[in-house]
C-alpha cells in the first residue's frame, strides 16, 4: 500500500475568536470606534463646510451609533463620546486605530481600550466595513 492510503486526514485547526466577540453581553459594551470622511454639509446660510462622522460599532452585534464631528482632535472626540455613552451606556472596552485623537482620549476617559496594530487593516475590519454601509446624498 501506498503512503497516501495509508495517511490519515488531518483537520485544521481554526484560530480562536476573541472573548469580546463571543461573550454575551450588553449591547455597545465591547465598541469599537472610527471615523468616516470628510464629507461636505450645507449649514443654514448655503455655506458648506467638512464634517466627520464618528462610528461606534458593537463587537458582538454589529449595531451601529453615528456621531457628527467638526475636526479630528482629542477634544472634538470626547463629545460625540459622551452623547454615545448617555445614550448607549458606557462601554466596557473600546477598540480604536492607534490615532493621535485615540491615544490622548485614552487618558482623559478612565475606560480598557484595545489599540489595533498599525499597518494592519484586517483587525480594524469591522468598523473598515460599516464604512461602506453609509450612504450620504
Amino acid at each position: 500500500m501506498s503512503k497516501v492510503a495509508l495517511s490519515k486526514v488531518r483537520i485544521a485547526s481554526n484560530g480562536s475568536l476573541p472573548e469580546s466577540k463571543i461573550k454575551a453581553n450588553a449591547t455597545f459594551k465591547n465598541t469599537a470606534v472610527d471615523y468616516a470622511g470628510p464629507f461636505h454639509a450645507k449649514v443654514h446660510n448655503d455655506d458648506t463646510v467638512k464634517i466627520w462622522i464618528c462610528l461606534f460599532t458593537c463587537i458582538a452585534t454589529k449595531a451601529l451609533h453615528l456621531e457628527t464631528v467638526k475636526d479630528l482632535t482629542a477634544a472634538e472626540f470626547l463629545l460625540p463620546f459622551q452623547r454615545f455613552a448617555a445614550r448607549r451606556g458606557t462601554p466596557k472596552t473600546i477598540f480604536s486605530e492607534n490615532g493621535t485623537r485615540f491615544v490622548a482620549a485614552t487618558t482623559l476617559i478612565n475606560i480598557k481600550w484595545k489599540f489595533i496594530t498599525p499597518h494592519t487593516p484586517w483587525q480594524g475590519r469591522i468598523c473598515e466595513r460599516r464604512h461602506t454601509k453609509i450612504r450620504l446624498k
